[in-house]
């Protein structure tokens, strides 16, 4: 049961797993998971057009990377986490909104992740997921309810910068 994690927990875990997981993509992707990223990847360029953040096209397309890793494990845990993020989000949805800028990056992050998985760059993805969400996490921290956590979020961001360049790691078969 997942009711008492936070949007900030969540996230803290999304640097540890989906920087693993885009890695995967990075080497696994096929033609079609390329394509369900970009009809995700034009939703949010749709969307940040009209001023709004997709919240729907966003959590699309980090299923699409689960899904492009080719582990039915990583595609069930990016679920769950998405829909307990989908509740959280719309809660700082204001936070996204409230500024050309951070539809602007967020659409920026996104597009250079799904380049890197593209081009099978997976130190590359992983940085930029590494990016992206140390970005969402600084804009939850705006909000004065919630505790920074500095010291965590390094020492998260640094094992998984760890854990995507020592050889063997990425490819467990």
């Amino acid at each position: 049961e997942d009711q008492g994690i936070s949007l900030k927990e969540i996230q803290e875990f999304r640097l540890v797993f989906e920087c693993h997981t885009v890695s995967l993509a990075a080497q696994r992707r096929n033609p079609a998971d390329l394509i369900k990223m970009e009809k995700y990847l034009d939703q949010m360029i749709q969307s940040s057009a009209g001023g709004k953040f997709n919240l729907h096209a966003d959590v699309g397309f980090h299923q699409a990377i689960a899904d492009a890793a080719k582990n039915p494990l990583h595609s069930a845990v990016e679920s769950k986490l998405n829909h307990r993020m989908v509740k959280g989000v719309k809660e700082n949805l204001v936070r996204l909104n409230e500024s050309p800028i951070t539809i602007a990056d967020t659409l920026s992050q996104h597009t250079t992740i799904y380049d890197a998985v593209r081009n099978q760059q997976p130190e590359k993805a992983s940085s930029a997921m590494e990016s992206h969400i140390r970005y969402v996490l600084d804009i939850i921290f705006r909000n004065p309810d919630l505790p920074d956590a500095p010291d965590t979020i390094e020492m998260i961001c640094s094992y998984c910068r760890r854990r995507t360049r020592k050889p063997g790691l990425t490819q467990l078969s």
